[in-house]
Order: structure tokens, then sequence, then C-alpha cells
């Protein structure tokens, strides 16, 4: 909505989320720690609006966190050579084939953040800003994580993103 502001994470919020996503894929590594290690992602509250046919849901509280997962999935697609993985991250997360929306793009940002937002969802270059720092940011410890441990794959990742918890 309008009042939401624009995306404003920077390096210390990027690294301790992505620190928690590394903490649930080394215990995913670990046989005795394998399906228990959780995470509390917050509380996202959202408002439900009639939207034609289909409801369209309002973010209230948690468009950082909600971006930040986002730029993470597009990030991980943008690091992935496997078709399917990258066409599973669009078609899943990222777009709404189904959706009357012109761009189809699930996330909606506010007005600042729409054009990079918009961008890095079709993979072209976007307009320097938080949204473009973040993605470069969580792309390089994607990289990294990977060259560190190369047992750890896609596969990994998107458990991480599935074991977070929502309130």
């Amino acid at each position: 909505p309008p009042f939401q502001r624009a995306y404003a994470w920077g390096k210390p919020e990027i690294e301790r989320y992505f620190s928690d996503i590394s903490r649930i894929i080394e215990s995913e590594l670990d046989s005795e720690q394998r399906d228990k290690q959780e995470h509390f992602f917050g509380t996202i509250v959202i408002k439900e609006e009639g939207a034609g046919f289909a409801n369209k849901s309002i973010i209230v509280d948690g468009q950082q966190r909600l971006t930040t997962t986002l730029l993470f999935l597009i990030a991980l697609r943008d690091t992935e050579k496997k078709q399917e993985n990258l066409d599973l991250i669009t078609k899943n997360y990222l777009i709404n084939d189904h959706s009357t929306f012109q761009d189809k793009i699930k996330l909606k940002q506010v007005t600042k953040d729409w054009d990079a937002y918009k961008a890095l969802i079709n993979g072209t270059q976007p307009p320097p800003g938080a949204l473009h720092n973040a993605y470069e940011l969580l792309k390089r410890l994607i990289v990294e994580k990977k060259k560190l441990n190369p047992n750890i794959d896609f596969t990994h990742f998107i458990i991480a993103i599935k074991r977070m918890n929502v309130a």
C-alpha cells in the first residue's frame, strides 16, 4: 500500500537473514539435525481486499522481510544453471501466470522500488539503489556458501526458505 516505506534493509540485516538461512542449511547437512531446525521469520500482517473475481492481499507489516526473501529467491535463480530450478522459482514464487495485472508479478512494491524490483524479476539491469544492493549481496553470499561447501545445492536453499515459520 502507499503508506509502506521503501526497501531499507542494508548489509547488517541481510547478513543476519542469510545467517539464519545458513544455519538451517547446516542443520540439513547434519544427519542428526535434519528436519529439526526452523527459523521464526516473524509476523506478517495482511489485509485482504477484493479484486474482481480474486482477492488481493495487502501487506500491512512484514514487507521488508518478504521483499528480502523474494530478492533471495531472485538471487538464487540467477546463480542457477538448471532450467527446471529457474522455472521453479519464477513460476512458484515470483510470477502468477493467471494474474490479470499487467506484469503478473506476485509481490508489488512501493512506487520508489517498483522499477528496480520489476527489472530483477525480469532479469534486466535494475537502477541503482537499496533493492539492487541487497540482490547483489545475496547473490554473492549464495555463491560463497556454495564454494565453501560443494555439498550445498539449490534444494538446500529452498528447504531453508520452507523452514521459516511465519506468524
